[in-house]
């Protein structure tokens, strides 16, 4: 009778296609599954560098809508400035509504044009950084410096849009007859507050949510 050890072994080398079937030694596995961690190890490196390149690229785009919008209130303020016509009088009331717009649309042109110049200054840096850097570290904290001036870009980015608001209540004011001037700008009035507490209130929303997320990335790690 032939044993099922004999039997064993006679399939396997048939299935060799005649040869005698070798287990793969120790070292060759070993060498394999090294190989295997590497690999996977570089493909977890690559993916978290497209993360944070990713990342990197999402602030520059703040950066590149911070242009254009600071772009059109410079404009508006700087149009406005050179071809405001004034009121000969001396009515102090005008007077003052025109020291007023000068004084906000100068501002206005100000704070555009800093937004402006750091937004395109950290637009070329940032891009260059992307496209030649591969090191995570200095993405990461490429990153968080930008986001840095990006807080004082999206102030005076705002600070801008309320001083314009000012300078068109100002022009209004003393360019407008008195049956619609206080209407006029009352509307502006109201506007200011309306706009400011929107930015607030969303501002607040997405707070909640950044601390959600922050809670629920906690949870799946415990």
């Amino acid at each position: 009778t032939i044993s099922p050890t004999y039997f064993g072994q006679l399939q396997l080398f048939r299935a060799g296609g005649g040869r005698a079937y070798e287990a793969p030694s120790s070292p060759h596995g070993a060498a394999m599954l090294s190989a295997d961690k590497d690999l996977l190890l570089a493909k977890l490196n690559q993916d978290l560098l497209g993360l944070h390149l990713l990342e990197l690229n999402t602030v520059l785009n703040r950066f590149q809508n911070a242009i254009g919008a600071s772009s059109l209130l410079g404009g508006f303020a700087f149009a406005g400035i050179v071809e405001l016509q004034l009121i000969d009088g001396e009515n102090q009331t005008q007077l003052l509504a025109e020291s007023v717009f000068y004084l906000s649309a100068s501002l206005t042109l100000a704070l555009a044009m800093f937004v402006m110049s750091v937004s395109t200054y950290a637009s070329i840096l940032g891009y260059r950084l992307s496209i030649q850097s591969t090191d995570q570290q200095s993405i990461t904290r490429a990153t968080s410096m930008l986001l840095g001036y990006y807080k004082a870009v999206l102030f005076a980015g705002v600070l801008a849009l309320f001083t314009i608001i000012i300078a068109a209540m100002a022009v209004v004011f003393f360019k407008a007859e008195k049956t619609v001037r206080w209407p006029a700008t009352m509307i502006f009035l109201v506007s200011i507050p309306g706009i400011g507490g929107t930015l607030f209130g969303l501002h607040v929303s997405m707070g909640v949510l950044d601390t959600l997320n922050v809670n629920s990335r906690v949870a799946m790690a415990a």
